[in-house]
């Protein structure tokens, strides 16, 4: 979010304000984070509404990892979205509700969620200050970090994430969203920076080596020759 809302992996997926938010240069990362009033701005994620194109596509791991520093109203509030990526068929999602911090998931309908209660008395949670907060969808488990601690780990009944039609967003929610709950008043009031996703279930480590700015996708490394057969060997001596 350097004063704009382009996508910074090169892939033209640039979001699209509504409300007019505003950036400022309380940021994590580059020049600046963007500004979320809670009233009438978020981000619409494009490709949303096409079934098979990202996010809305089909996967079995996932992790989506972001910068907040949210105002007082946005975590004692019901129902406040940071995201929502797909919807209530086949998505995941990240808000406050009524204190706690809660990362929800659904896979055909079937929905489960991994909460942290009471997150600004939470021994990792930095009170007034940024936060970062991973959300990891790992085959059958939904895991939710806060400043690369993990927090809590939910089993889940599917194994799976298919695709969807259902459009995304960002700071707010379309109404059809991961936890099934309504649109109405659904919007975050705070900043936000450096939003990221990655095809693989990051460990602590990774996630912290995100925070960091240090890290870097796994590699593959070539296996060493094999080592020449040994010469000059002498056969011990056989019994008679």
């Amino acid at each position: 979010f350097d004063n704009n809302y382009n996508d910074a992996s090169g892939n033209n997926r640039n979001l699209t304000a509504a409300g007019s938010p505003t950036f400022s240069t309380d940021r994590k990362d580059g020049s600046h984070a963007v500004s979320f009033n809670g009233s009438n701005q978020y981000l619409n994620v494009p490709f949303g509404g096409s079934a098979g194109n990202f996010p809305n596509d089909a996967y079995n791991a996932r992790t989506i990892a972001v910068w907040i520093k949210p105002a007082a109203a946005a975590i004692s509030g019901s129902n406040k979205f940071v995201y929502e990526f797909g919807g209530s068929d086949d998505g995941i999602a990240l808000r406050f509700n009524s204190g706690s911090l809660q990362a929800g998931i659904a896979s055909g309908s079937s929905r489960a969620t991994a909460v942290v209660n009471s997150i600004t008395s939470n021994s990792s949670w930095v009170s007034g200050g940024w936060n970062h907060v991973a959300v990891v969808y790992d085959v059958n488990r939904l895991r939710l970090f806060v400043n690369g601690v993990l927090k809590t780990t939910t089993n889940l009944g599917f194994s799976a994430m298919t695709t969807t039609t259902n459009a995304s967003r960002i700071a707010g929610s379309t109404g059809t969203n991961a936890f099934n709950s309504s649109q109405s008043s659904t919007n975050y009031t705070g900043l936000m920076d450096d939003l990221e996703f990655y095809s693989e279930p990051m460990g602590a480590d990774q996630i912290v080596a995100v925070m960091n700015q240090s890290y870097t996708a796994d590699t593959t490394f070539a296996l060493p020759a094999i080592p020449a057969a040994p010469t000059n060997l002498i056969s011990p001596a056989q019994p008679t």
